[in-house]
């Protein structure tokens, strides 16, 4: 997962460069993604599979929910830090 590989280069020479990027990839669950859309359901909890030309895929399978779940935490743990917040109109 890109947050998680980010996050890993992070802890490993705190770059501060890398709190923005790291933002952005968590914040594409949210909508900031090429279709303004959030993959992430607030009243399932769980997290759409992807993104398709057509719109949302309305499958929310156990990977995805985990690999959003677990770039929530990350962002979580990484809370005490002054990270930017992800501009708007993201792609992906």
């Amino acid at each position: 997962m890109f947050v998680e590989a980010l996050t890993a280069v992070y802890n490993a020479n705190k770059d501060q460069s890398l709190l923005s990027p790291i933002r952005t990839a968590a914040d594409w669950f949210l909508g900031n993604n090429r279709l303004g859309i959030a993959l992430y359901d607030f009243s399932t909890g769980g997290c759409h599979d992807a993104l398709m030309a057509t719109g949302l895929n309305r499958n929310q399978g156990t990977a995805a929910s985990v690999y959003c779940l677990l770039a929530f935490m990350t962002l979580h743990k990484l809370a005490g830090l002054d990270i930017p917040e992800a501009k708007s109109g993201g792609t992906g």
